[in-house]
């Protein structure tokens, strides 16, 4: 016998925002939750 799981897909986007100074970077699910965010400054 065989048994087979399979783990529910889950859509993650990731988007940046990026300017002179700071780029801001962001991840949310697929539902719309906001799974974190960070900003970093735009001389890294």
């Amino acid at each position: 016998m065989t048994l087979t799981t399979t783990q529910p897909v889950r859509t993650v986007t990731i988007g940046v925002d990026t300017h002179s100074l700071v780029h801001h970077a962001a991840a949310i699910d697929q539902d719309g939750r906001k799974l974190g965010d960070q900003q970093f400054p735009a001389s890294l």
